[in-house]
Parts: structure tokens; sequence; C-alpha cells
């Protein structure tokens, strides 16, 4: 059962987190971006903090930069953990919500407009190099291989073919009985928190035909998901943690939970 070794307050409300190294990176809204270092996780300790233009939403980190969504895409330089500065930016023209990084493309779930696609290959200078514009509201994408996976609120999963990072194609989708807030892929699943309607599990061994294998009720707002060998690990606000078995995807069986005490959004693992 999951056990809780530390903890660090943080100055605003925490809505997305990525972790390298020995730091972790969060996101919290109208407080910008907070790093914290979690060399001892019983201990972990604020040492820097970047206020960001927009509420900031999510944050990915590649090398010496972490890339936020605050509604816009927003590059900072954290090679000095204690004192991250601004370096790049770019005008999304929607509400980037989320922001995924692979190479040197960043992959932007961007609200009404859809998925978005930067270079960021230099990140003082970001370049936009195309878009899909989804049916729904992008809230979250994950991309594996040559395929970006979108929670696309009420159009549910949304698949799109990014081979070509210049010219993004739809390919394929599937709707949820709810709305698609989070997303993780591992291997040919794709794990979709789907707001009231908890966890759905999708076949996307063919990307071009999603196939729903399974759901797991979670009973309350099920918001974000990661997913790391067997176990699904899905935060449902005040709810807390809940972790998932999904060592067979077409029967996920609840493992355990663990309160967290305030409204859990994002989780990493």
């Amino acid at each position: 059962d999951p056990q809780r070794v530390g903890g660090c307050a943080t100055p605003g409300w925490a809505q997305g987190v990525a972790v390298s190294s020995n730091y972790a990176y969060v996101t919290c809204s109208d407080a910008g971006l907070q790093v914290i270092n979690v060399s001892n996780p019983a201990s972990p300790q604020l040492v820097g903090s970047y206020q960001s233009l927009g509420p900031a939403w999510s944050v990915a980190v590649s090398g010496d930069y972490a890339y936020v969504a605050d509604g816009d895409l927003v590059v900072i330089d954290v090679s000095n953990p204690a004192n991250p500065q601004w370096v790049g930016y770019y005008y999304t023209s929607g509400s980037a919500n989320d922001v995924t990084i692979r190479d040197n493309y960043a992959y932007v779930a961007n609200g009404e407009t859809g998925l978005q696609v930067f270079d960021v290959s230099n990140p003082v200078n970001p370049q936009w190099l195309g878009g899909y514009d989804t049916l729904g509201y992008a809230y979250s994408v994950a991309v594996s291989g040559n395929y970006a996976y979108i929670a696309d609120s009420w159009e549910g999963l949304q698949v799109i073919d990014i081979s070509n990072p210049s010219n993004p194609q739809w390919v394929g989708g599937n709707n949820t009985s709810g709305s698609a807030y989070g997303m993780a892929v591992s291997g040919d699943y794709a794990y979709v928190t789907d707001t009231w309607s908890g966890l759905q599990v999708f076949d996307v061994s063919n990307p071009a035909n999603p196939q729903w294998v399974s759901g797991y009720s979670t009973s309350v707002y099920a918001e974000g998901v990661a997913v790391s060998g067997d176990y699904a690990y899905v935060v449902n606000g005040f709810e807390g943690l809940r972790v998932i078995d999904v060592s067979d995807p077409a029967e996920p069986l609840w493992k355990s939970d663990y309160p967290t005490g305030g409204a859990v959004r994002s989780v990493a693992v």
C-alpha cells in the first residue's frame, strides 16, 4: 500500500508535476513554476521558482529546460534549479493545458485548437510547426511512437499521426462515456481518466481504430493518470491517489488508496 514519506507546501494550487534527476517541477496555477529538491524524499525542499504570466497548468522537462503550459508555451532555463530563468515563449492561439516533449518537439494540448506542435531545438526561440484542431477541447497529450494521443473532453480519445510534425493528421478516435481529461500510454494501451467515468482503457495496437477494452469506476472525479509496470496511478481530486492493477488491461482491479488530504490533479511515477 502507498505510504506518505514526505511533502512540501507550495505557494499555490499544485496542478502539474514532472520529475527530473533530483528535482520535482510543480506548476502552481497563479504561483507559476516551483522547483523542489527531492533528493531526500522524506524531506523535499523548495529551492527555486518562476512566476509565469498566466496560470501554470502543466510542465515537461528536457535537459536544462522546463516547458510550461500556462495558456501559452513558456520555456524556462532550469540549469540552476535555484534560479529558474525565462528564455523563450510562443503564443499558442488557444489554451495550452498540457505539454509533452520528445526529441526536439513540444506537443501541446491546446484546448479549443487541439494539438499544436513546436520545434524547440532552439529553446530560446520555439517555432510553430503545425497543428490539428480536434473536435473537442484538448486537455492532455501523450506521445508514443509516431502518434499523439489526446484526451479531448467530450470527444474522448483522439489519435493524431505525428510522423510529419509539420503536418499532423487525425487517424482515429473513440468516445468515452464522460469527459476525457488525463492521458497515459503504455505499450499497446491508452489509459484515459474520464472525470466522473473513472479510468477507461483502450487497445491502441491499431492507432487508426482504438478499441475500448475496459473501465474502472473510481466513484469520484478522476483527473490525472500515470502508468508504471502493472499499475495505473489515478488521482481523484479530494479523494487522493488510487492505485489500480492493470496487469490484465481487460480487468482492472483496485489495489490501494491513499488520502492525500488535498485536491490532487496530477501524478508522476
